[in-house]
């Protein structure tokens, strides 16, 4: 879904068809697409943790290890986005307003 998304926002730019749909076409595109990649990366992410978990031996550390591994790497990936977004949410908001950012 992703790439088919993807595929009508590159096709659409290329033949100049963006002002026909107006902006809440556009606005509405654009967020299917955003919601798909995010449930694609949940989706991997849920088929990696049932793939460590079915591969590895029942009474093995490299189970336990792989799973703390995986939820380490999620956890700090979900952390620096959060931070991100706080970042472009302030610089955002200082644009637009004369008031210093904290």
């Amino acid at each position: 879904m992703t790439i088919l998304f993807r595929g009508i926002q590159d096709a659409m730019s290329s033949f100049g068809i963006w002002p026909i749909m107006g902006n809440i076409g556009c606005k509405s595109l654009l967020y299917i697409h955003r919601v798909t990649q995010g449930i694609s990366l949940c989706t991997v992410s849920v088929l990696n943790t049932f793939q460590a978990i079915r591969i590895s031996p029942r009474n093995s550390k490299r189970n336990f290890l792989c799973i703390n591994l995986m939820i380490w790497t999620s956890g700090y990936m979900v952390m620096l986005l959060y931070n991100h977004h706080k970042t472009v949410q302030n610089l955002h908001g200082s644009s637009l307003s004369p008031r210093l950012s904290p």
